[in-house]
């Protein structure tokens, strides 16, 4: 076997069956096989051509840009005619289309089966922009905000604004709004990529909100009196700053001048309230003029001039300009000047001082006056003698006789007249007291009267007689029985006794008085017998015992007593007043008891309770804090069991 190659070469297999030929150069070969037998001498020969490809390459075909935004598409195409086309995303088809960044090439063979080799191409897909605008989204109305983006190689930005002004830019990556209308705004910015024309957008909303516009409310009007207070209260807010440099919702004014406050709100915007101006009113100076002593007896009185006012208030309810005051207490006067405010005077305490009781008693020749530790003055017939100012006068001669009994406050009164005589018909009266000195409250007693009558009584043409007596009117009640009247003055009481003696010879009269023994403002009280008067005629009569001492016991614990009688309950006047914030109250106890002490309003409303309970007898004292309550008159109220006593007092802030 002989074989023969042309533009090739045998690479193995020579003088075989089978050889392999290896084609260097393309163009057409051949290869031809020599067989012979040498037995015989034939020989046959075998040729055939082979025609030998080369391995070629190719261009793809592609658009003029390789570059395209995300989201695109770019169509790469290998030449027509070839065979067995493979991609390097592994696709066989003739065309792709390339969504992804990456280089692309192609692989194919020719109808002889020889392979093909593309260029490479280089596909780029950047992403589009996606630009965040960033900024205050709620400001207030005239407030300025700068807005921005990322910035971005080769990207240009174009900004939008609704509602609002550009101050600065706008920029390529950010922009300067002022918001100056109450309401909704929008920024809007478009990011273009230049070389693309790739583009996003982005937007935000912005909440405009009014600068708020506080109204002050007043608690009263603008034009406050001197001490006076006005209440400014804000509407509520997180944040107040008012002109005084106060951070309170409300302030409290007392002076003149112009406030404001300036707010700010949930938002941070602030705004400023109208102004409010504040004029103090001064007062006018009140002055009561005392015409006379304030200090006086039982019966007088003093007048209380207020002076030249446009209105005038008495705490005694009087509107005069002046009072006549009969009356003990503390008095006190609000005016009304030409201005609006009233002016409120100082205290004027008037003291009235009680008459005693004046009464003569006969013993024998010697008449005897009471009360006991006076002065006395006596007369004869509306004579006054000098050199008769014993408490005892014996009468030596027949006549009418009076005592003038001045009490130590220089009080006067004059006793009931007494006839003096001597004769038979002499009438001896006198007070038949009771077994017991001492009584329970609410226990009855009975006082006798007795009018011892000579035998010859029956000649003297009297029909009857009235008896006088007298007693403390809170410590004994009379009974009420025929012929006996009684008349109050004061806690004194006048009891009359009428009994008839029309027939009667000499003998003992008894009268009987029946009293009710109360509770009273003293321990002991005194009934005495004063005077008697005949009916249709007139008999001396002399006096064997005048008076008699009860006690009503008192409540005991532990043995001591729970009443002073040496002593008078008091509620002096407040120390300082007029006075400002806090004032002292002094009072003085008799009794062990429930104690309360208040203090009222104008309008008699109950503003504060100084001290209450079961309270010893003696000093006490108590301050009346008033900083929280307005200016004005008060009065302070003591209750204890058997009494009640009242201050006015005079706030001025």
């Amino acid at each position: 076997m002989e074989w023969t190659v042309t533009s090739g070469s045998i690479e193995s297999g020579a003088g075989t069956r089978d050889i392999t030929v290896r084609w260097d150069s393309s163009g057409t070969g051949s290869v031809s096989a020599r067989v012979s037998r040498s037995v015989a001498g034939c020989v046959a020969t075998a040729t055939i051509n082979v025609l030998v490809g080369s391995r070629f390459s190719f261009p793809i075909r592609r658009p003029a840009r390789l570059t395209a935004c995300e989201g695109d598409s770019l169509l790469l195409e290998a030449p027509s005619g070839l065979l067995g086309i493979r991609w390097s995303n592994g696709a066989t088809t003739p065309g792709i289309v390339a969504r992804a960044s990456g280089i692309y090439f192609v692989t194919a063979f020719d109808s002889i089966g020889c392979p093909g080799f593309s260029d490479t191409v280089a596909v780029r897909f950047e992403a589009a922009p996606r630009p965040a605008v960033l900024g205050p989204r709620r400001l207030c109305a005239g407030a300025t905000a700068a807005y921005t983006i990322v910035p971005r190689s080769g990207a240009s930005s174009a900004w939008t604004v609704r509602n609002g002004s550009p101050v600065t830019g706008p920029g390529n990556d950010s922009i300067v709004v002022r918001w100056d209308v109450p309401g909704r705004g929008v920024v809007r910015v478009r990011q273009s990529l230049d070389s693309l024309g790739c583009a996003g957008e982005d937007s935000i909303a912005v909440d405009v909100t009014a600068p708020p516009k506080p109204a002050i409310a007043l608690s009263g009007g603008t034009t406050i009196c001197e001490g006076d207070s006005l209440v400014l209260n804000a509407p509520p807010y997180p944040r107040h700053a008012w002109s005084t440099g106060d951070t309170t919702r409300a302030i409290t004014v007392r002076a003149s001048g112009a406030y404001f406050v300036a707010v700010t709100d949930s938002s941070g915007c602030s705004g400023v309230s109208d102004t409010i101006r504040v004029s103090v009113a001064v007062r006018p100076v009140v002055r009561i003029a005392a015409l006379g002593a304030t200090a006086f007896c039982d019966g007088d009185s003093v007048l209380l001039d207020g002076g030249d006012f446009r209105g005038y208030r008495w705490n005694t309810g009087d509107t005069t300009r002046a009072i006549v005051v009969k009356r003990g207490g503390v008095y006190t006067l609000q005016a009304r000047g030409a201005g609006p405010c009233d002016g409120y005077s100082d205290t004027v305490a008037v003291t009235v001082f009680p008459r005693p009781v004046a009464s003569i008693a006969r013993v024998a020749d010697t008449l005897t006056a009471s009360p006991p530790g006076m002065r006395y003055r006596w007369s004869r017939d509306g004579v006054f003698g000098a050199a008769d100012t014993a408490r005892a006068l014996i009468a030596t001669v027949d006549g009418r006789y009076q005592v003038e009994v001045t009490s130590p406050d220089g009080c006067p009164a004059l006793s009931p007249p007494y006839d003096m005589t001597r004769v038979d018909l002499t009438v001896t009266a006198s007070l038949q007291c009771p077994s017991r000195s001492t009584v329970a409250p609410g226990e009855r007693l009975s006082i006798g009267l007795r009018l011892q009558l000579p035998a010859a009584f029956q000649t003297s043409g009297i029909s009857g007689a009235e008896l006088f007596l007298h007693a403390r009117g809170n410590v004994f009640a009379p009974a009420p029985a025929p012929g006996l009247l009684v008349t109050q003055t004061g806690s004194m009481q006048k009891l009359r006794v009428t009994r008839d003696l029309a027939g009667v010879t000499g003998s003992d009269v008894d009268i009987p008085v029946e009293l009710l023994a109360m509770l009273g403002d003293t321990g002991c009280a005194r009934i005495v017998l004063d005077s008697v008067r005949w009916q249709e005629g007139s008999v001396p009569v002399q006096f064997a015992n005048v008076s008699c001492d009860i006690c009503v016991s008192l409540c005991v614990e532990g043995g001591a007593r729970l009443f002073s009688g040496d002593v008078r309950a008091t509620l002096a006047q407040n120390h300082p007043n007029p006075f400002n914030a806090t004032t002292t109250l002094t009072y003085t106890l008799i009794e062990r008891g429930y104690t309360r002490l208040a203090v009222l309003d104008r309008l008699g409303r109950e503003v504060a309770v100084l001290d209450e309970g079961m309270r010893d007898p003696g000093v006490h004292r108590a301050v009346f804090d008033a900083s929280a309550l307005p200016s004005g008159v008060y009065t302070a109220l003591l209750l204890t069991p058997t009494l009640a006593l009242q201050r006015t007092m005079v706030l001025m802030k």
